[in-house]
């Protein structure tokens, strides 16, 4: 217990390592609070890039490195160049 009945953390912990890093970056933090149009959080655009996330993880199974290699450059560029199949 610190003498102001505050408990201190270990400098190793992941409560304190959270702390610094948001004392650290407090104003790219709260960057959004001066620009309306600015979103909270980037929720967005991380639903849009999961699926290449998650395929690449899968295109590591893909038989061969080759194959693996031809895979991901396919998927990479049907996920960037999105095309109506219907």
């Amino acid at each position: 217990m610190h003498p102001g009945g505050v408990t201190l953390l270990p400098d190793d912990s992941a409560t304190a390592k959270a702390l610094d890093y948001s004392l650290k970056r407090g104003i790219a933090l709260t960057r959004y609070l001066d620009d309306g149009q600015l979103p909270i959080d980037n929720n967005h655009i991380e639903q849009k890039i999961r699926p290449i996330a998650i395929g690449r993880n899968n295109w590591l199974f893909a038989g061969s490195l080759r194959a693996g290699k031809r895979a991901t450059a396919i998927m990479t560029l049907m996920q960037s160049a999105p095309f109506e199949w219907s």
